[in-house]
């Protein structure tokens, strides 16, 4: 069995790319949970927590506490 290459973003221009990427998709999406890019958009936001969570963990902790 082929093991799945894992994605993280790897530099901070990465990051701001994929960051314009989400909120172009949560325009798009708005609030239909039936979309076809819902999955997309879930992908995008766990890869910008991740990245967040690894280089400023203060913020993503006062982001989750609100």
């Amino acid at each position: 069995m082929k093991k799945l290459k894992t994605y993280t973003i790897q530099n901070k221009k990465e990051y701001k790319i994929l960051l314009r990427t989400l909120k172009g998709l949560i325009d798009i999406v708005g609030g239909n949970e039936n979309h076809d890019l819902v999955g997309t958009l879930e992908i995008i936001g766990n890869l910008i927590w991740e990245y967040e969570n690894k280089y400023h963990p203060l913020d993503c902790m006062i982001k989750k506490e609100k």
